[in-house]
């Protein structure tokens, strides 16, 4: 019997092959905050965003008004973008294992997942990099509604000995981070019925 599994089942193999042991508990207490601060602008940032397998890695492209405009202006600068799936590796046996795959998101370099942390972007690098990316993504207006992709895309922040010490929504990083980008899809409903005055 062929395995069947999920973008989530795709995630949790993921936190649990690398980064199991990894990821720190938040600062905590206003007296830390400064301390937070200066942790969090020497992290390298990764963005990653999982999906069931390598076909859909195609359902990205429905989310930008151009997507080659998209790639042509994104390709060169998304080594810490990355689009992680699964897949099936056929034994020997004639069994097969579950294992993760990746690649870079636009220019869809492959990727070793565990070489992965070593991608990451610096904060400035980064936060240039989201904005650009955000500006290309389809608006409210544009878009069939629905919940938010970013909702579900995670940041890593990596320290400098390549362990991941946070983790977070892409829409968590814009909130703490004060970047103020339009994220996501808002469904907004139309009457399609009769109108009543």
């Amino acid at each position: 019997m062929k395995p069947i599994w999920w973008e989530k089942t795709v995630e949790y193999k993921f936190v649990r092959e690398y980064l199991c042991n990894e990821i720190i508990a938040p600062f905590d207490g206003t007296h830390e905050l400064a301390g937070d601060a200066a942790l969090k602008n020497e992290l390298g940032w990764i963005l990653i965003e999982f999906k069931k397998d390598e076909k859909c890695l195609e359902t990205e492209k429905r989310k930008f008004k151009n997507w080659d405009q998209a790639e042509k202006l994104l390709s060169g600068r998304d080594q810490h973008h990355f689009l992680i799936y699964g897949a099936l590796k056929p034994k020997l046996d004639f069994d097969a294992d579950f294992v993760l795959c990746g690649c870079t998101y636009f220019s869809r370099k492959d990727l070793k997942i565990e070489e992965l942390r070593s991608s990451a972007a610096s904060l400035a690098v980064f936060k240039d990099y989201l904005a650009d990316f955000i500006s290309q993504k389809k608006t409210a207006e544009s878009s069939s509604g629905g919940i938010s992709p970013e909702s579900y895309a995670q940041v890593m922040g990596v320290d400098g000995k390549g362990k991941v010490v946070q983790c977070s929504t892409l829409e968590e990083f814009n909130l703490e981070h004060s970047l103020n980008l339009r994220l996501g899809y808002t469904h907004t409903r139309k009457p399609n019925g009769p109108s009543l005055g």
